[in-house]
């Protein structure tokens, strides 16, 4: 997220107008709705917008039961009262997007979907406004290696389209912690991307996690 907010806040600061920069993909609902309350909490107050657009994204606002979260109202807060069950309303940031209406009408910077629904988006001509802005810059893909088999390949094709239909520089970014092989290392990863997001090989960079070593204070003297 945090070279992807980094442009969000350029733009911001650049006054820029709407539209999507990133789309993050989750395989499913449940990772999309966990990253959601992260964004809740980091992106309150910011001008940065994001949104969900999954199977039950409401239609219309009326139909989400939220109310917006005045300006006043602190991080904590929001989330104890969301997460009352008692509350019949809950409230959000006025960052988030929170139905289908409301996601057309003004198009977050940050997209979270799933790839059945990000179909859905390329193929319905009311919703293919989200990627008209010339805007988007990156596509992120979570747990990249469950993508495998027909269903790899068939999000593959997807993928194509929407850099073709989006134009532009757009940055392919796939998280995983199980991509690298025991025998060929992060060759496998750089195989993966280049067949899945279609890039060139040697343009694709493997970040690895790096673990630094704890030193123990030596016994001194006694």
């Amino acid at each position: 997220l945090a070279p992807i907010l980094d442009t969000c806040l350029q733009l911001r600061d650049q006054q820029a107008p709407q539209g999507v920069v990133a789309v993050l993909v989750y395989p499913m609902n449940a990772l999309a709705a966990d990253q959601m309350d992260r964004l809740r909490k980091m992106l309150r107050g910011s001008g940065i917008s994001y949104g969900m657009w999954v199977g039950n994204t409401p239609d219309k606002d009326a139909a989400a039961e939220v109310e917006r979260a005045p300006e006043a109202l602190n991080g904590d807060e929001l989330i104890e009262w969301r997460d009352n069950p008692k509350a019949k309303v809950r409230r959000v940031p006025q960052e988030e997007r929170i139905s289908e209406s409301d996601l057309r009408t003004r198009p977050p910077r940050l997209l979270l979907t799933n790839p059945q629904q990000l179909e859905m988006l390329l193929t319905r001509a009311k919703d293919q406004g989200l990627f008209s802005s010339g805007q988007l810059r990156y596509l992120v893909f979570d747990e990249a290696h469950t993508y495998e088999g027909v269903a790899g390949a068939e999000v593959a094709v997807l993928i194509r389209r929407l850099k073709a239909f989006a134009g532009g520089d757009i940055s392919c970014i796939g998280t995983s912690a199980t991509l690298t092989d025991p025998e060929r290392g992060t060759d496998a990863a750089v195989r993966f991307a280049h067949r899945f997001f279609g890039v060139p090989k040697e343009q694709i960079a493997v970040i690895e996690e790096r673990y630094i070593e704890v030193e123990w204070p030596k016994p001194g003297p006694v």
